[in-house]
C-alpha cells in the first residue's frame, strides 16, 4: 500500500518535466518561426527598397541624359554651330549622342515651346530665327524681368559662388585684348549662367534662361566684326559691374545693373540693325525673307 504514493508522486514528477519541456519546445518553435517571418519580412522590404533604388536610378539617368542632350543642342543653336534655317535630322542626332529618336523627340519638342526650332509635319525640324519685331518684345520682357532677379527670392552667394563670378571676369580680361566670336558667345553664356543660378523663383529663373538663348544668337549672327573688340570691352566692364555688387552682397542691385546693361545693348543691337538698314527672317527650310525695319523706314 506504500508503494502507491511513491508511484503517484513519480508519476507528478514526471508529468511536471514533460510540461516543462512542451513549454521549451512551444518557445523554441516560436523563436523560430518569429526567425523566418522577419527574415521573410527583411527579404520583401530588400527587394523592394532594390527596386525602388534602380527605379530612382533609371529615372536619375533619363533625366541625366534628357539634361545632356537638351543642353548641348541648345548651346550649338545659340552659338549658331547650328544656324537659323538649319535642319535637323532626327537620325544624324540621334546617332550622334547615341540614344533612340524616341528621347530626341522630347528635346526637340522642349526646344520648339522655347522658340528655338521648328517643327513642320512632313518636312522635318529647323533651327527658327526671330525678326526685328519678336526679338523687340523678347527684350522688352527681359527689362521688365531683370530687376526681379535681385529682389523675388534671390539666393545668396557663398564664397565658391563669388569665386566663379570672378573666373567669368577674369576671362572676360582676357579675350577682351584679342576677342573672339566663339569666345565671346561661350563667355557670355557662362555669365548668363552664374546670374541665373543666384535666382530663387525657379519659373523667374528658368523664364530668364530661355530668354536669353532666344536672343544671344541675334546678338552674335548681328554684331558686325569690326565692332566685336569694343563689345568686348562693354561686357567686361558690364561683368565687373556685376561682380562689385555681388561682393558686397547687394543682390538688388545685381538686378538694376543688369536692366540697364540689358538696355544699353539692345540699344546698340538696333544701331547695328540700322547700319545694315535690312532685318533678315530665315524661313524654316532655309528661305530668307528680308524687311525693312520700323526704325530704318
Amino acid at each position: 500500500m506504500k508503494i502507491k504514493p511513491e508511484r503517484k508522486e513519480a508519476w507528478t514528477v514526471d508529468g511536471r518535466a514533460l510540461e516543462r519541456r512542451r513549454v521549451a519546445s512551444s518557445r523554441q518553435c516560436f523563436k523560430i518561426a518569429k526567425f523566418l517571418i522577419l527574415g521573410v519580412l527583411t527579404d520583401s522590404i530588400d527587394r523592394e527598397l532594390t527596386l525602388t533604388k534602380n527605379s530612382d536610378l533609371r529615372i536619375s539617368n533619363s533625366r541625366e541624359r534628357f539634361d545632356r542632350i537638351y543642353s548641348a543642342i541648345r548651346e550649338k543653336i545659340c552659338l549658331l554651330e547650328y544656324e537659323p534655317g538649319a535642319s535637323l535630322s532626327e537620325d544624324d542626332l540621334a546617332q550622334q549622342f547615341g540614344v533612340s529618336r524616341t528621347p530626341l523627340r522630347r528635346v526637340l519638342s522642349k526646344l520648339e515651346a522655347e522658340g528655338l526650332v521648328e517643327s513642320m509635319h512632313g518636312v522635318g525640324t529647323f533651327v527658327t530665327n526671330l525678326d526685328y519685331e519678336s526679338l523687340k518684345e523678347v527684350y522688352q520682357f527681359r527689362l521688365e524681368l531683370a530687376s526681379l532677379i535681385g529682389r523675388l527670392g534671390p539666393l545668396a552667394r557663398n564664397k565658391e559662388d563669388l569665386e566663379r563670378m570672378r573666373a567669368v571676369f577674369r576671362r572676360c580680361q582676357h579675350f577682351a585684348e584679342a576677342p573672339t566670336m566663339p569666345e565671346f558667345a561661350q563667355v557670355n553664356s557662362d555669365f548668363a549662367h552664374e546670374l541665373t543660378s543666384m535666382i530663387g523663383n525657379r519659373p523667374l529663373r528658368e523664364t530668364v534662361q530661355r530668354l536669353f538663348y532666344v536672343a544671344i544668337r541675334v546678338w552674335i549672327k548681328t554684331l558686325p566684326e569690326e565692332r566685336l573688340a569694343i563689345e568686348a570691352e562693354i561686357f567686361r566692364d558690364e561683368v565687373e559691374d556685376v561682380l562689385r555688387a555681388l561682393e558686397l552682397g547687394d543682390l538688388e542691385a545685381v538686378g538694376y545693373l543688369h536692366r540697364t546693361h540689358l538696355s544699353m545693348s539692345f540699344a546698340r543691337l538696333r544701331q547695328y540693325l540700322q547700319l545694315d538698314g535690312v532685318e533678315e527672317r530665315v524661313a524654316p527650310g532655309g528661305e530668307v525673307k528680308a524687311s525693312v525695319s520700323d526704325d530704318v523706314k
